[in-house]
């Protein structure tokens, strides 16, 4: 057995002895601190599940106080339920634990969860039966005194008190268990020093006995190594006498090996091996003694070769050393080499590999000690930079410790907290608090920081706190809280100042420069990829203008550059600058900008000076062409004059007739119109069926009449031009409405299902409010029209898609109105014809359905005034579809009117100047017939009507329309008459607009009542349409 042999084994014996001595005294130690450790936890828990209960109950207990609530009975039973609610929470929550048995250890509590159980199902019926006989009580005013005169005695009771204390009488318990920790603590401190004393003493007597096998063993292995080194003697003297004569050979060698004591090869400028000089005593990748004349291409991965070469070739260029570290990967270990590669000759180079992974690990490690150093280091500077802001420490048992620093100015987190030995749960607010809870929890339990900020509120100011809490025993944290207000507000108005910088620089098209007096670029403010200028060359800071433009050009910006330096005046001029084949036009502005600088903004005005160009060719051409034009034109003008003034006077003519035809044709009929609804109302005595199915007639008749004189009309000022549109915002759902009850009666007598289909919160149309209307009724007429009994009627409302609306311009949509009906339909061949005036598809139906023909003409006419369309899809016996498509901005924003909508009755028969100057009378009536019979006949008399259905709509127009009478119905829903007229009264601003009481009622005290709210004169239904005008006039006469 050689000697190194033995020397091993005995060392590896001894060393098995002292590891085995060890490792009983760890093991014995280890039993011990398990045992002791084990009840510590124990105990944690048991602290743990009391603590969580007693928080729970805390969270569920219910609020003290429902007075409040009386008023309301909804409230007072809602409140009351959330009572029981929280009775029945904290009931399934001590089942809940019970249960668990995690509590049951606890001396004494158990029983007392149980006896709590036991009350809080009794208390829990109480309250049920309590609440049911209070919930019938409110009900009635009078018995609210009572009601409240009970809760009081409730909540003083010594049940509800037992109730609410209950999480104090947990607090013995806590503090017991809290004890029982500390000293569970004191043993696990003791049982970790006797683990360590028994380590320390079995390690001990370990290496005692491990020493004394030692030294028999050096014993017997120094004997025998006397006689070894007899023998090596001798061998000795013989290698003497051979080295003696290799010595001078390997002086050279001697000389490189002692300096690179590792891995030395020679190679190359190709890459080849030339020599290898000294081998590793290590493993090398790809690198053996054979392999002179081989290239290393042939042994290491392509990266290794190239990184290899770049760095020989490096050497060779500039003959200095390079140095380089590499990580290969031998043998499945990781060896980290350094390679350094020595100029050797103009064509090769000395390359020496040494291993330093045991270095290498010794720094990484030594770096991580100096981390860990580092880490212990800041964070005691951290707590002591952080001493300006509040910090303290708190347990694991929520009670504050320790205060460190308490700045008296701090935000309303902690502002009344000023004494240790408090629980968070008492000082704090409650979300504040279960937020601080949670956040020492987690740092208990994973040993990190933990970082959050949280926004605060006092009064009607915000605060910003950054809040760190730092674990420092198993038992408390440290909480640091910094008030970081100052630096959101400034983290704010820097984001928007930057963001308004950005945006204005982006925005400017001109490349602009700062410039020194020495002709040194000093930064490029902006920068235009796409902008051609005089500095192509020129890609950043620090170049001259003399280095990369043309002469002419530099001493052009260097004659204005002085210039607007010593005046201060800005220099403006235009260059002329050659880039590539194309001669670009540049207008230069130079501005001082400090002592020795000024900014250079240069912006490109090639479209300019061509466009000017252009301009200047073409007005060349004008001039010889007007001059060629000006004869023809004279000839032209001679014959153009006749043909104008024969146009002038027809047209004339023609709108003379129009007006005519409008004024004598539509005033005798509204007249017409308006006696008769007056008749059927019978205002002038009793009517018998009979006559009245005559005025039926007579009023459908002329409505027919006047609808088509209307359309006749209104199709004529269409082609003439002659139709303006009084486009103002539009409500489409109140605009739906009012077309559908125009047409509801005769869809009813028809016996036809109406369904209106009206998305919410749809935008306003910028149309003619009337002209839509004309043309949702004319649709809704013919769809009632062509519908046999017992069909359907619907009217849709649908916003349509960008790409279906329009391409050219994506921030308009179209909003499509449907009027879909389930009547007689139209063929595909007759759909052309419709849209045409005069035309009726079929001459049968003209003789089943009346008609002239120019109801679709005038849609069609209407809507394309409006930049719309109108569109037809239908089915011969199933039905048809017309659509109106009306543009709508949808950039603006959708508005959801919160007063009432309001009706403008503007179906007057002529509006002229005298019209527009004619007083406004404003017509609360909400009974449908009355509001036609007065309409009709006061329009008919010149009169501007505003229309609202009750009080509180007739409030909100006489403010925003000031008319100058108001006709006040006295019933009506939501707000009647009488209390309308007080609030009129109220304003100073209508405080003198006449008002005339009318009621259907006509009982004594109604005139004394009206008078007595504010009214100025008193009519009763049904009214004498002559007699209403008659007061309306003496009372506006009385104003003036």
């Amino acid at each position: 057995m050689f000697l190194s042999n033995k020397i091993v084994y005995g060392y590896v014996i001894a060393l098995c002895i002292t590891s085995l001595g060890t490792a009983t005294g760890l093991l014995l130690g280890n039993y011990y601190h398990q045992e002791i450790l084990q009840k510590n936890q124990t105990l944690s828990q048991e602290h743990q599940s009391l603590d969580v209960l007693q928080l729970d109950i805390l969270y569920n207990r219910p609020a003290k106080q429902l007075s409040s609530y009386l008023k309301d009975p909804q409230d007072f039973r809602r409140e009351s339920a959330k009572f029981l609610e929280s009775i029945q929470t904290t009931l399934t929550l001590l089942e809940t634990h019970i249960a668990s048995g995690k509590l049951s250890k606890i001396e004494g509590l158990e029983p007392l969860l149980k006896e709590h159980e036991v009350f809080l199902r009794e208390f829990k019926q109480e309250s049920q039966a309590l609440f049911a006989r209070l919930d019938r009580l409110t009900a009635s005013p009078k018995t609210l005194a009572e009601v409240e005169s009970q809760l009081v005695n409730f909540f003083k009771s010594k049940n509800f008190l037992r109730f609410i204390e209950f999480p104090d009488r947990l607090a013995p318990f806590v503090q017991t268990i809290y004890k029982h920790e500390k000293e569970a603590d004191n043993e696990l401190s003791q049982a970790k020093v006797l683990r360590l004393q028994i380590s320390i003493t079995s390690f001990l007597l370990s290496v005692a006995i491990a020493a004394l096998f030692i030294r028999y063993i050096s014993h017997a292995i120094s004997i025998e190594q006397a006689q070894a080194n007899q023998k090596l003697q001798d061998q000795l003297v013989e290698r003497q006498q051979a080295e003696a004569r290799l010595l001078k050979s390997e002086t050279h060698q001697h000389a490189i090996l002692s300096a690179l004591p590792d891995m030395i090869i020679r190679i190359n400028r190709e890459g080849f091996y030339s020599e290898f000089i000294a081998s590793p005593s290590f493993p090398v990748l790809g690198v053996a003694a054979d392999l002179v004349g081989t290239n290393l291409s042939e042994t290491l991965p392509p990266d290794l070769v190239q990184q290899r070469m770049e760095y020989i070739q490096l050497t060779l260029q500039t003959n200095s050393i390079q140095i380089y570290e590499q990580t290969l990967c031998i043998d499945g270990k990781d060896q980290i080499e350094e390679v350094r590669i020595v100029p050797y000759s103009e064509d090769e180079v000395l390359l020496l590999v040494r291993d330093i992974s045991e270095q290498h690990f010794a720094q990484r490690d030594r770096q991580q000690a100096e981390i860990a150093l580092a880490a212990s280091e800041a964070k005691s500077r951290a707590i002591l930079s952080m001493i300006p802001e509040l910090m303290f420490r708190v347990g694991r048992d929520l009670v504050y410790r320790e205060f460190i620093t308490q700045p008296k100015d701090f935000a309303m987190a902690l502002q009344n907290v000023n004494l240790a030995g408090r629980s968070m749960l008492e000082m704090l607010p409650a979300d504040i608090a279960k937020r601080h809870i949670s956040y020492l929890q987690r740092a208990l339990q994973t040993g990190e920081l933990q970082f959050y900020e949280q926004k605060i509120q006092e009064g009607d100011r915000f605060y910003y706190e950054e809040v760190r809490v730092i674990k420092i025993n198993e038992d408390e944290v440290l909480f640091m809280i910094r008030d970081i207000s100052d630096r959101k507000q400034a983290e704010l108005a820097l984001a928007s100042s930057e963001a308004h910088s950005k945006a204005m620089l982006s925005a400017i098209p001109d490349l602009m420069l700062r410039v020194g007096a020495d002709g040194v670029y000093r930064e490029f403010v902006t920068q235009n990829r796409d902008f051609a200028i005089a500095t192509p060359k020129i890609d950043r800071a620090g170049q001259s203008m003399a280095d990369v433009l043309p002469k002419a050009i530099v001493e052009r910006q260097f004659y204005y550059l002085r210039k607007a330096i010593e005046t201060g005046e800005l220099q403006v001029y235009e260059q002329q600058v050659q880039v590539a084949d194309q001669l670009i036009d540049e207008e230069v502005r130079v501005v001082k900008s400090g002592e020795d600088e000024a900014l250079f903004m240069i912006r490109d005005i090639s479209d300019r000076k061509q466009a000017e160009t252009a301009r200047k060719q073409a007005e060349l051409q004008l001039h010889k062409l007007n001059q060629s034009l000006e004869s023809k034109v004279r000839e032209r003008t001679a014959e153009l004059q006749q043909t104008n003034e024969e146009l002038i006077r027809a047209t004339r003519l023609k709108d003379e007739f129009l007006a005519n035809m409008s004024h004598e044709l539509r005033t005798p009929l509204n007249a017409i119109l308006g006696m008769t609804e007056g008749l059927q109302e019978q205002v002038f005595g009793d009517l018998n069926e009979r006559q009245l199915k005559a005025l039926g007639t007579v009023e459908r008749s002329g409505s027919h009449l006047l609808e088509l004189i209307n359309d006749i009309l209104d199709l004529a000022k269409i082609e003439a031009g002659q139709l303006e549109l009084d486009c103002t915002p539009t409500s489409i759902s109140h605009l739906c409405q009012s077309s559908l009850s125009f047409i509801k009666q005769h869809a009813s007598q028809k016996g036809l299902q109406l369904e209106v289909k009206i998305p919410l919160n749809l935008p306003s149309l910028f149309v003619d409010e009337r002209r839509i209307r004309q043309v949702l009724i004319n649709l809704l007429n013919n769809a009632v029209k062509f519908t046999p009994k017992g069909g359907r009627v619907n009217l849709e409302v649908t916003q349509l898609p960008p790409d279906v609306a329009t391409s050219d311009r994506p921030s308009l949509q179209y909003l499509r109105i449907s009027v879909i009906d389930t009547g007689i339909g139209i063929s595909p061949e007759n759909i052309k014809k419709l849209f045409q005036p005069f035309i009726q598809i079929d001459s049968a139906l003209n003789r089943q359905y009346e008609g002239t023909g120019l109801g679709l003409a005038l849609v069609k006419r209407i809507v394309e005034l409006h930049h719309g369309r109108v569109g037809l899809t239908s089915e011969l016996g199933v039905g048809s579809c017309f659509t109106v498509d009306l543009l709508y901005d949808c950039s603006s924003e959708i508005v959801v009117s919160k007063q009432p909508e309001t009706t403008l009755l503007l179906d007057a028969p002529i509006t002229n100047e005298n019209d527009r100057q004619s007083p406004i009378i404003l017509l609360v009536e909400d009974n449908e017939a009355n509001i036609i019979t007065i309409v009709s006949y006061l329009e008919a008399k010149h009169y501007r009507v505003l229309l609202a259905r009750n009080g509180q709509e007739a409030i909100a127009i006489a403010k925003a329309h000031q008319p100058d009478i108001i006709l006040m119905d006295i019933q009506m829903p939501v707000m009647d008459g009488i209390e309308a007229t007080r609030q009129i009264r109220l304003d100073p601003n209508l405080v003198n607009i006449p008002i005339i009481a009318m009621t259907a009622l006509a009982m004594s005290g109604d005139r004394d009542r009206c008078l007595a709210a504010g009214a100025n004169e008193y009519v009763s239904k049904p009214l004498k349409l002559k007699q209403l005008v008659t007061t309306i006039q003496s009372l506006l006469k009385l104003c003036k």
